[in-house]
């Protein structure tokens, strides 16, 4: 039967919504309690323990008001939680050929059941949500008082992202029901909506990603997933991210999701409407869509199985075999296994052989003839032209000027690497192996540099590789097509990174010196080898400090520091937050044009964009920086002087010599080294200074890494700095036209 019957009567739907509402009063009753339990005991259980301490907030009226935007989000959980069993059990009469037959019998059309029957449900979960909310809120309010500030808004606000969350998961598990014929599969095929685009997705980029038997080939990088194109393919990310359970995205961007609700749920009518009532009880209604679910997952599978067996091919490391192993095991697993669900009989298993080879044929040949690269595709970049945006170093520089990606596009592809001079074996310096082996303990130990404690880790013995040539990734954003990522190695003496430092957009992304510091939670400050961490929180332990305005009022200021031999950590409230970090701040400003001044150290700052990004932006500090250094010196000698430690001397400095005598303190030991034949000669403390003015910091090998922007000159000769007996060193190169290489042969050989 494919529809029902005629006739020239026209029946009234309210007997039979008043029968559904009647018939399903147990969904109703769930759904409350569902929401009592998760959303209204845990409230009482907590306010019931008595008024909580507010630890961490400045007053209690913001403390109910943060665990109220937690219920919110527990809320949206539950939301989806309940639009699935909702959908599940909506219009389920379908999965069965007798109830077919008998509610079809109604003098009712499929249209008005279909309304009826989903309309039904989210009645049931309005009014159990609502009840959640409203006794949850009722709950705070007679503990803390009514009238507390924002309250309704928050309300609301929960509401408003709760029903969104329902509304895109409900609509989209009726879909996946308007697609099958059974309960089981009805599930099945919402997970496969879902989540099966993603998984290809993210199989493909990983599985293709660089290193895939083409030589020197840029691939999309295995860990590169573009924000946008994931809230395209992916629906649960999309409800997560609009939904508020990341607070990335303003709160009224749940209603974005309400039009594709409207659309599935269309579908979902459509698909009911015009099913064929014998189809039911089979897996799945429509054949295309059967014929397609099978395949893609048995090709999704395949993929899956070469990257569980196979990978190693893929990374160039491992043999052919493996991976055809791997692809065949994936087929042929999902197959039975596809088989025995979609035609519900075990029996079933090896049904369809033939075209099973065809999809394993079709596998294979994708997986190889990608590799082989035949079309030219892979590894290829757009043409400047088909760019729309260039995103460089993934810290969000990104430039969208015609020229200026064209200018870019062709010096990254067409330019000559400057190679750096390598250490090639560990230091020597006749005489003075004891103090080399005292100061420079990593750099000495021959341990260190065996052939065969390197090629144990993938080193080449004849390289040690420095910072300065650079890995960076380049995603080209095309205006049509999936962004193309990939990783260059560059030389930051190309014309290409000097193109980029010169640009406007990286003076826009890397000065911060106009941040805004509410947006700030954390900066850390390197200078030579002491490091200060400034850490915004809404409130911590430890001494009070009363400090009082220009009007004569009390503010209680909460300030923790965590001491160390070279780190300091201090903490700062909402109140006191403000004042530090905006000194840190607007001392931030890079200089004109491409600085070769030394550099001394780095500020890292993380913050939150105004889009609500979290990011981890650098700043290098150079030497003639001497405001931000001041202001460096003073709070390290703040925070030691407020805690009864040892005080140390402020730093002030006037000028780049100044900074450069305060960073070499007694226990500092230098070399000077020759790349070329590894020796290394010591260097006192005047001709340190001297030799420091004309060169810039590259490399620091302790905690992590401080990348110059300057420009290092490829001279053979180098200068190692170490501070107390331990076993890192900072890697020092001369600036580019400082020093040539005749000048300091000529003065290494002047060294004792």
């Amino acid at each position: 039967m494919s529809s029902t019957k005629a006739t020239s009567v026209k029946y009234s739907v309210r007997p039979f919504f008043g029968f559904i509402l009647r018939q399903n009063w147990q969904h109703l009753a769930l759904y409350t309690i569902l929401a009592l339990l998760v959303m209204f005991v845990p409230c009482l259980l907590n306010f019931a323990e008595g008024i909580p301490d507010f630890h961490g907030y400045d007053t209690g009226e913001d403390y109910i008001r943060n665990m109220m935007r937690d219920l919110n989000k527990i809320a949206v959980v539950l939301s989806a939680g309940i639009g699935i069993l909702a959908g599940m059990s909506a219009v389920g009469y379908v999965n069965s050929k007798s109830h077919v037959g008998c509610w079809h019998s109604f003098p009712v059309s499929r249209t008005k059941m279909y309304l009826i029957e989903t309309g039904t449900r989210a009645i049931y979960y309005g009014i159990a949500i609502l009840i959640g909310f409203v006794a949850a809120h009722i709950l705070a309010a007679v503990f803390f008082g009514f009238g507390i500030p924002g309250m309704a808004g928050i309300l609301f606000t929960g509401l408003l992202q709760a029903a969104s969350c329902f509304l895109i998961v409900y609509s989209v598990t009726l879909l996946a029901g308007g697609l099958c014929g059974t309960a089981p599969m009805r599930f099945i095929m919402l997970c496969i909506i879902s989540f099966l685009p993603v998984a290809l997705y993210a199989l493909t980029v990983y599985l293709f990603s660089d290193g895939m038997s083409v030589y020197n080939a840029n691939l999309y990088e295995s860990y590169y997933f573009d924000t946008s194109y994931m809230q395209v393919i992916c629906l649960p990310y999309r409800a997560v991210l609009f939904t508020g359970l990341e607070e990335t995205y303003p709160s009224l961007m749940c209603l974005w999701l309400l039009p594709e609700a409207a659309l599935y749920y269309m579908g979902g009518l459509l698909l009911h409407k015009y099913r064929k009532s014998e189809a039911s009880g089979t897996t799945i209604v429509w054949k295309p869509v059967f014929i397609a679910v099978k395949y893609v997952i048995l090709f999704t599978c395949g993929l899956l199985g070469m990257f569980v067996i196979g990978s190693n091919y893929v990374t160039g490391n491992g043999g052919a075999l493996r991976a055809i192993l791997g692809t065949f095991i994936g087929l042929i697993v999902a197959f039975m296994v596809m088989n025995a669900i979609l035609y519900k009989s075990s029996r079933a298993m090896f049904r369809g052989i033939r075209p099973f080879i065809a999809c394993a044929a079709v596998t294979l040949a994708f997986v190889f003839l990608i590799p082989l690269n035949i079309t030219g595709l892979v590894g290829k970049d757009y043409s400047p032209s088909m760019v729309k945006r260039l995103e460089v170093g993934g810290f969000g520089l990104e430039f969208t000027d015609r020229e200026d990606i064209e200018t870019l596009m062709s010096l990254m592809q067409d330019e000559e690497r400057v190679q750096l001079p390598s250490q090639t074996s560990y230091l020597v310096s006749e005489g003075n192996e004891a103090y080399l082996e005292k100061w420079f303990k990593s750099a000495s130990d021959p341990a260190n540099w065996e052939e065969e404690y390197l090629k144990e880790r993938g080193l080449v013995p004849s390289q040690k590789y420095t910072s300065w040539s650079d890995s960076i990734r380049v995603i080209e954003y095309p205006k049509f097509g999936i962004p193309f990522a990939k990783m260059i190695q560059i030389d930051k003496n190309s014309e290409f990174w000097k193109t980029i430092r010169l640009s406007e957009e990286y003076y826009e992304t890397y000065d911060i010196s106009g941040l805004n510091p509410e947006r700030v939670h954390e900066i850390e400050i390197t200078v030579g080898e002491e490091t200060l961490y400034l850490n915004h929180a809404e409130r911590v332990d430890g001494p009070i400090v009363i400090e009082y305005d220009t009007m004569g009022n009390a503010t209680e200021e909460f300030f923790t520091a965590t001491l160390g031999e070279n780190e300091v950590s201090l903490n700062y409230t909402e109140d006191s937050w403000n004042t530090p970090a905006s000194a840190v701040l607007t001392s931030c400003v890079l200089p004109e044009g491409y600085p070769d001044q030394p550099i001394v150290g780095q500020v890292r700052v993380y913050h939150r964009t105004e889009s609500g990004e979290h990011r981890s932006q650098y700043y290098p500090i150079y030497a003639d920086n001497c405001d931000l250094i001041n202001e460096f010196g003073r709070m390290m000698a703040e925070a030691r002087e407020r805690y009864n430690v040892q005080a140390q001397k402020a730093i002030t400095a006037n000028t780049p010599e100044d900074v450069i005598a305060m960073l070499i303190p007694d226990d500092t030991r230098s070399v000077l080294v020759n790349y070329e034949t590894s020796e290394a000669k010591v260097l006192e403390a005047d001709e340190l200074r001297e030799l420091l003015s004309d060169a810039v910091c590259v490399n620091r090998d302790r905690r992590y890494e401080s990348r110059s922007n300057a420009r290092a000159s490829t001279v053979p000769y180098g200068i190692y700095i170490s501070r107390g007996q331990e076993s890192s060193h900072i890697e020092i190169r001369f600036r580019d036209g400082a020093a040539t290489e005749e000048e300091l042969a000529a003065y290494f050989a002047s060294l004792d």
